[in-house]
């Protein structure tokens, strides 16, 4: 629960508002089950926010995959001789 929050609040400008629904929606019923005490409701709801927050890490990597920074050399400028440190 916490490192659903945790990755809600390091993630919530880079992920759409439907996926952050989705994960707050998983953080409150995991919440709900441990307050009521309903151990029966509490494993399904931890696995159904950990299946969230893999799923939205699959995407982000993804994302990083077909969209690189900047900052990071591309394979042909770590080629280029100019690019390279003495």
């Amino acid at each position: 629960m916490y490192q659903g929050e945790k990755s809600l609040r390091e993630w919530g400008d880079k992920v759409a508002t439907e996926v952050k629904e989705k994960i707050q929606k998983a953080i409150d019923e995991l919440k709900s089950a441990k307050d009521a005490g309903d151990s029966d409701k509490i494993k399904p709801a931890m696995e159904q926010l950990s299946v969230v927050l893999q799923e939205v890490g699959k995407n982000m990597y993804a994302n990083q995959q077909q969209n690189p920074s900047s900052d990071q050399p591309t394979p042909e400028q770590d080629q280029n001789p100019e690019n390279q440190q003495p």
